[in-house]
């Protein structure tokens, strides 16, 4: 028997910057980014093997699933210059593989 799991983390990012007038002319602050959420995904798997027809074949089978627990929402990617996203993005959904494998 095989148990697994793990777990990938990515910190904020920036999506933009607000605009400050500067005489009348207008730019960018980058002092003070516009950042997207963070983000979190885990995974689990658990396998089984075992020796099969008087032990010369090696099987295995594994079940594995992918960012557990992920609900239907967007992910923002860019923003306008007054923090209003602009851009999405739809994350991977949760997803399953049950794999086989056979060693000689």
């Amino acid at each position: 028997w095989n148990v697994g799991g793990a777990v990938r983390w990515q910190d904020k990012v920036a999506l933009g910057y607000p605009v400050i007038l500067i005489g009348a002319t207008g730019q960018y602050d980058v002092t003070r980014p516009y950042y997207g959420p963070t983000e979190t995904n885990v995974d689990a798997w658990v396998g089984y093997g075992r020796r099969i027809w008087n032990d010369r074949i090696g099987w295995k089978a594994q079940l594995n699933v992918r960012d557990i627990g992920k609900g239907n929402r967007l992910i923002p990617i860019g923003v306008q210059p007054n923090g209003d996203a602009h851009s999405y993005r739809i994350p991977a959904p949760m997803s399953w593989s049950l794999t086989n494998s056979f060693s000689f």
